[in-house]
């Protein structure tokens, strides 16, 4: 895939996920859960420019933009942040996008002009925490 993403394997849950595929529970849809909130959590990065650590527009972009803009970092004009997709199979979930651009953003090559401002850099462990909660929750469910 060209672009970017972000993935969460839950092969350390393999028992788990036994188990609910021995009790014929539908993996599938604990992992398209899963991928919904790896899209909410890189939403949130967009929303909150990296919980604030993404750096500012450059004193150039500004200038050319008008120091009263109301644009957000990779956000003004919506293609980025609205390619952002879920997608799931049954032992895995992921976040992606297929914009050509978005590596530069995201990649930890040496850099220039453009700042790192990595939207797929989000907390992997709450998300972690997340999926075992929804794994619990649907092994005990009826």
């Amino acid at each position: 895939m060209e672009g970017a993403a972000v993935s969460v394997d839950v092969s350390e849950l393999g028992r788990a996920f036994g188990d609910l595929e021995r009790r014929g529970k539908n993996t599938r849809d604990v992992m398209r859960q899963i991928s919904i909130i790896l899209v909410e959590e890189v939403d949130e990065m967009f929303e909150t420019s990296g919980h604030g650590k993404w750096k500012g527009f450059s004193p150039n972009t500004k200038r050319k933009r008008g120091e009263m803009s109301a644009a957000k970092l990779l956000v003004d004009t919506t293609h980025l942040v609205t390619s952002i997709t879920g997608a799931y199979t049954q032992t895995e979930a992921e976040a992606f996008t297929n914009v050509e651009y978005a590596k530069f953003h995201v990649s930890d090559a040496p850099r220039s002009k453009i700042p790192k401002r990595d939207f797929f850099d989000i907390d992997l462990e709450q998300v972690g925490e997340q999926a075992v909660n929804l794994v619990l929750l649907e092994l005990t469910s009826e």
